[in-house]
């Protein structure tokens, strides 16, 4: 059987066509949900730069002062108008679960055990592994989930976020 140069040319070029086609589309939305992401991102960090030199007290809610909970609260109240709990365990409840570090988006609470005995502190996913919290020693920042302390403590992420 004897193919032609012309016939496999052409077969090539259509297949890589409708692969360009199907990735076009996939950019087309990557981009609308980066885009997204970016103003609820850049927003949370808006926030960040705000409280950035508030200090770290346990039951704080601000604005001078903040625990993590108390942090994530006002911060979903002030950059998207929503309502959150007051602590951590009962942020922990809410919206849905996300199993997997992989699978979290910008604005999914990201929870931690820090004290050995479950749910204890919460932050807020933004993007490459980056979320925003209060640390105890340091108040707000932006830290890495992938620091081997952060790592070995997360729990799970929950999307609360619509």
């Amino acid at each position: 059987m004897r193919f032609r140069p012309g016939i496999i040319f052409l077969v090539s070029a259509l297949m890589i066509l409708m692969s360009c086609s199907s990735s076009k589309e996939m950019l087309e939305r990557e981009k609308l949900l980066r885009k997204e992401g970016y103003k609820i991102t850049e927003s949370f960090e808006k926030f960040y730069e705000k409280y950035k030199k508030a200090d770290y007290k346990i039951g704080a809610t601000g604005p001078d002062e903040f625990d993590c909970s108390g942090f994530v609260q006002l911060a979903f109240k002030e950059v998207l108008g929503m309502k959150l709990s007051r602590s951590s365990q009962s942020q922990f409840v809410e919206g849905a679960p996300v199993k997997k570090m992989s699978d979290l988006k910008y604005g999914d609470l990201v929870f931690f055990n820090t004290n050995g005995k479950g749910v204890s502190h919460v932050g807020i996913y933004l993007y490459d592994k980056k979320f925003l919290h209060a640390s105890t020693t340091n108040g707000p920042e932006i830290n890495l989930l992938t620091r081997d302390y952060y790592k070995d403590r997360y729990i799970e992420g929950r999307r609360v976020i619509k």
